[in-house]
């Protein structure tokens, strides 16, 4: 009778590994030069997989967006310069964008998470308005403007034919680095325009909606007592395009 013990072999230990990312802010529509990463603790010259996902805040279903392969040199390190994904970043509510890493050789890594903003710039939902619209409580005036540091306060004001509109003088920008403003004209419109401006630390955008169209009412002057809920901040994340 042979006697004997039974050998189990078991798989080496996973290498613990960090990766991190040159710059995490980026803009929803471009990755502008690319994406910079660096990491270690791989096993070396093992071949290691960079992904982009969303990840929703609440249940962390994760959305695939896109991945790359790189080779972790002789010491386990890995450095991807430039990196373009061929979709660009987009926007998702209630999700953050992140970047992971796993290798061939079973390391995992920590997940990145990205500062997606909108892009930079100011927009309304028409370059021209008539008057009818401009008082059409399902049209109005719809603003955005972008590029803002997320939380910080934006000054804004809005002058309609060189009066003031109830326009809130500070707007705080949202996560996206955005602010909205909307607005119904009530009472009364004419021709002429709506300069808008928006200024926060670093940048300053200025905008003008052409008004057009027979006069509407009595009085072409804003009307100091507006309904407040016109002059609130819009929330939706695109501006309907008016017709016409």
């Amino acid at each position: 009778m042979v006697t004997g013990s039974i050998l189990v072999s078991s798989p080496a230990q996973a290498a613990t590994a960090s990766i991190g990312v040159t710059d995490p802010v980026v803009y929803s529509d471009t990755w502008s030069s690319g994406i910079d990463v660096t990491g270690g603790g791989f096993t070396p010259n093992s071949t290691v997989t960079l992904s982009l996902d969303w990840v929703d805040d609440s249940t962390a279903t994760k959305v695939h967006l896109a991945d790359t392969t790189t080779q972790a040199d002789a010491s386990g390190t890995v450095s991807v310069v430039g990196w373009i994904p061929t979709q660009a970043p987009g926007s998702w509510a209630d999700s953050t964008l992140t970047l992971s890493a796993t290798s061939d050789a079973l390391d995992t890594s920590n997940a990145v998470a990205f500062d997606v903003r909108n892009p930079p710039g100011i927009e309304t939902n028409a370059p021209s308005l008539t008057t009818a619209q401009f008082m059409d409580p399902a049209l109005g005036l719809l603003v955005e403007a972008s590029g803002f540091t997320p939380g910080e306060a934006v000054t804004f004001s809005a002058v309609y034919n060189g009066e003031n509109l109830p326009a809130p003088a500070s707007i705080v920008a949202d996560k996206y680095g955005s602010i909205f403003w909307q607005y119904v004209r009530p009472n009364s419109a004419a021709a002429g325009s709506v300069v808008l401006d928006a200024a926060g630390a670093t940048v300053h955008w200025r905008a003008t909606v052409a008004i057009t169209g027979a006069t509407i009412g009595g009085s072409p002057a804003p009307a100091a007592s507006a309904d407040p809920e016109a002059s609130k901040p819009a929330t939706p994340r695109a501006l309907p395009v008016v017709s016409g």
